[in-house]
């Protein structure tokens, strides 16, 4: 069966891919136009030789790219159908430093993975209801990490939660169905204001923040990324 027969057996597709000059895939999200890469780059330095953990890689498009810049990446996708993607992927990109890995991570014993050098934390935290216990969770296998994430828009922060006795204002969004790809997990997941998303990461020890961007009118609501570190050990 060749590549083209084997991406239409696994759609739908979230992803375009190019290969061989060729687009193959889906076509809601492209990411060639995606600076996240960019920007992750940009903040950890020259990624060839780091080991790298990637959250929730959906289809393995930001893992080829992390792969291309010599990367070994250990990538954790909740999903099965969005895993059995990953694996063509692999195949048909020859990424032989990436490993996929299916399993919620709110479940996943992150610590058997060993550490890492920097973490790619993209559209995962605000699928979470509880995005804190992550957060302290990662801080235990790596001391860096770029984050990208949705924030509430402060006019509609009508939520407020207690995180080790602080109060953290943001907004509880409704997840999609369980067969769609691009939703959560669970019923519903918390998002934070962008100044409730520094003090959940200061509560976590992610005490080092540098904002690289932040979209408030994104269409899907505020979208912010930064680059965050704790203390070495």
């Amino acid at each position: 069966m060749d590549s083209r027969a084997r991406f239409k057996k696994l759609g739908p597709w979230i992803t375009r891919f190019w290969v061989g000059g060729e687009p193959m895939g889906g076509s809601r999200y492209d990411p060639a136009g995606d600076s996240r890469i960019a920007m992750f780059k940009s903040a950890a330095g020259p990624l060839a030789g780091k080991r790298l953990l990637e959250l929730g890689p959906l289809e393995g498009a930001h893992t080829v790219q992390l792969v291309e810049e010599g990367a070994s990446v250990v990538a954790i996708e909740g999903r099965e159908s969005n895993y059995r993607r990953c694996l063509f992927i692999k195949e048909l990109f020859a990424l032989d430093s990436a490993e996929f890995i299916l399993g919620d991570l709110r479940q996943v014993d992150l610590d058997s993975l060993g550490r890492f050098d920097a973490i790619f934390n993209v559209g995962v935290l605000y699928h979470l209801d509880e995005p804190w216990k992550l957060l302290t969770r990662l801080g235990r296998v790596s001391d860096r990490m770029f984050l990208s994430t949705h924030c509430a828009p402060p006019g509609k922060a009508d939520a407020v939660i207690e995180v080790d006795r602080q109060q953290l204002r943001g907004m509880w969004w409704r997840e999609g169905t369980v067969k769609d790809p691009l939703s959560g997990l669970q019923k519903r997941s918390f998002w934070p204001t962008q100044q409730c998303l520094e003090e959940m990461l200061t509560l976590t020890e992610w005490t080092q923040i540098t904002w690289l961007d932040y979209a408030a009118d994104h269409v899907n609501g505020p979208l912010g990324s930064l680059w965050t570190e704790r203390p070495a050990g």
